[in-house]
């Protein structure tokens, strides 16, 4: 009796690490794109820029420079909200990079000197207002994340942002 229940217990722990597996294998997210959600509250993505045309939108539109980046995703939705994730060699780079970005909005101004720290479900999520509108960035994992919310409210902005680190913190 206690061979067969082992047996039966057995092939139940094979199962579920082989159905585990396959989750995992069908849903992880393969490049950075599939971090984007496809609609963030009734705003659909439109258009979502990437690897080096998207680095290069990066250079383009900061005064610092651009360091160790190995990839960039960009997601622009209806509603003027955009998602900018962008990817690290590791967790390390991405929280150097993140704090390095934060110094720079302090010293260098230009709308991005007012900046709060929120402590969000242990993660420390800044966020900044140029032209007088909230934008927020962080950095989880090997990633950095920065979103202008558009016409998304502040409760929304931190719907999103906990929806975006869950993800992260599935795969």
């Amino acid at each position: 009796m206690i061979k067969r229940l082992s047996i039966i217990v057995s092939i139940f722990i094979a199962l579920v690490l082989i159905a585990g597996g396959g989750f995992y294998w069908l849903f992880h997210p393969k490049t950075l794109q599939d971090y984007l959600p496809r609609q963030v509250e009734n705003l659909k993505l439109i258009r979502v820029t990437l690897g080096p045309e998207a680095i290069e939108l990066a250079r383009a539109s900061h005064i610092g420079r651009i360091e160790s980046v190995s990839d960039l995703a960009i997601g622009y939705y209806e509603g003027d909200l955009s998602i900018w994730i962008t990817k690290y060699p590791d967790a390390s780079k991405a929280r150097s990079e993140t704090e390095r970005m934060a110094e720079a909005m302090l010293r260098f101004g230009r709308g991005f000197e007012d900046l709060k720290e929120i402590k969000m479900d242990g993660e420390m999520v800044y966020q900044t207002f140029p032209g007088g509108e909230p934008h927020y960035f962080w950095q989880k994992e090997n990633l950095m994340i920065y979103i202008i919310p558009g016409r998304i409210g502040e409760k929304e902005a931190m719907g999103l942002i906990r929806k975006i680190n869950r993800k992260i913190s599935i795969f």
